[in-house]
């Protein structure tokens, strides 16, 4: 499936560069196949973005890979799950313009406050949601208190950073407020 995923893109955007961080399901063959399809990758295994103070696991290591990356460079993030059946324009368009951008999730909510996403995750949970996210999104004041930011609701499967926007410093400080 990542080759499908990767090709699919591949017709309508040619990256500079294309980076696989290996999560250890990916053999040696895996490795040269997708070489073969795809033309350079540069592998990465996930070990070499678990940074002390950070969890691990979860997508932990792709947002350390993304904020290593993403110093200098503008970074997609592609899950190989994903397909791209026509042109994605705004997604496309994103990437030029070297904007950040994000695929929605079930809840069609992009950006909210705090108290939109809590409610929104208290619907869920109690419908039978039980998936990590909800329950951060239930503790965002607690974590963070009152602050006048947008909380970004999306699926970290697709996404596009603008250049710097994330760093280690900043994923560091998420996380301490998150134990």
């Amino acid at each position: 499936p990542l080759s499908a995923a990767i090709l699919s893109f591949l017709r309508y955007c040619q990256p500079e560069k294309i980076i696989i961080v290996n999560d250890g399901t990916l053999s040696a063959e895996d490795l040269e196949f997708l070489s073969s399809m795809i033309g350079p990758i540069e592998f990465r295994a996930i070990d070499e973005f678990r940074l002390p103070g950070l969890p691990k696991g979860g997508c932990w290591e792709r947002i350390v890979a993304i904020s290593e990356y993403g110093k200098e460079k503008y970074v997609m993030q592609l899950d190989a799950d994903t397909l791209f059946m026509s042109r994605p324009d705004d997604i496309v368009d994103s990437i030029k313009e070297k904007r950040s951008f994000c695929l929605p999730t079930i809840s069609g909510i992009t950006t909210c406050d705090f108290t939109t996403a809590e409610s929104f995750a208290r619907a869920m949970v109690s419908i039978g949601g039980d998936f990590i996210q909800y329950d951060l999104e239930m503790s965002l004041k607690a974590i963070f208190g009152d602050v006048e930011i947008k909380y970004i609701r999306a699926c970290a499967g697709l996404a596009g950073y603008a250049t710097g926007i994330i760093t280690y410093e900043k994923l560091l400080e998420i996380s301490n407020k998150c134990k």
